[in-house]
């Protein structure tokens, strides 16, 4: 921190002072904050809403929601119910849910594994697919198998972030290894790292 500025209520920061990691948070965070700004004067423009009431209704839904992305994300997600209470003009707010539907999708993460498998049955075909089939997904998840000639296939797991996306992957190791035990059968796995 090299300055602040209550009547803004703004605190300058060194980017030289800052980790790494700081520093891409940060950056990512300016960038996103930047778009969605964007995304909301092409929304006042389109509803014929001038730069002073733009201004205005920013300002509402930053107090609502903390910053201007995140506001946006609520509003590609949860639609006209995330407007209420704010008294925005009928017209800004359609305009509104359709960019920020049409352009604000939530960051999704992918874990993707190596997965050997070999079943030593006369029906291993047919136990590898049945193992491989998940009875349920869970809602906003999605699951994926690519083959890459036996006995690998790569596994993907895809969902709203790391923790949930790696407790569902590691379930489904856990039951594919219970399935799999009752068969003569070798089976192991490992995380596909992406390169640094």
């Amino acid at each position: 921190v090299y300055r602040v500025d209550p009547a803004k209520g703004q605190i300058d920061l060194s980017l030289r002072r800052l980790t790494e990691s700081d520093k891409k948070r940060k950056m990512e965070e300016v960038r996103r904050n930047t778009r969605a700004m964007k995304l909301f004067d092409v929304a006042a423009n389109n509803a014929g809403i001038d730069q002073e009431k733009a201004i205005e209704y920013m300002e509402k839904l930053v107090t609502k929601y903390g910053d201007i992305y995140t506001g946006m994300m609520e509003i590609s997600d949860k639609k006209e119910n995330a407007l209420k209470g704010l008294r925005f003009p009928k017209k800004f707010c359609e305009e509104l849910v359709k960019i920020a539907s049409e352009n604000m999708k939530k960051p999704e993460v992918a874990l993707n594994y190596m997965c050997y498998l070999t079943v030593y049955e006369p029906n291993g075909i047919e136990v590898i697919k049945k193992t491989f089939t998940i009875k349920k997904v869970p809602k906003g998840y999605k699951f994926k198998i690519t083959y890459f000639g036996a006995p690998k296939y790569r596994l993907s797991f895809i969902g709203p972030d790391y923790k949930s996306v790696d407790k569902f992957a590691t379930n489904f190791f856990k039951e594919l290894e219970k399935n799999v035990s009752k068969y003569r059968s070798e089976f192991s796995y490992e995380q596909i790292k992406k390169p640094k």
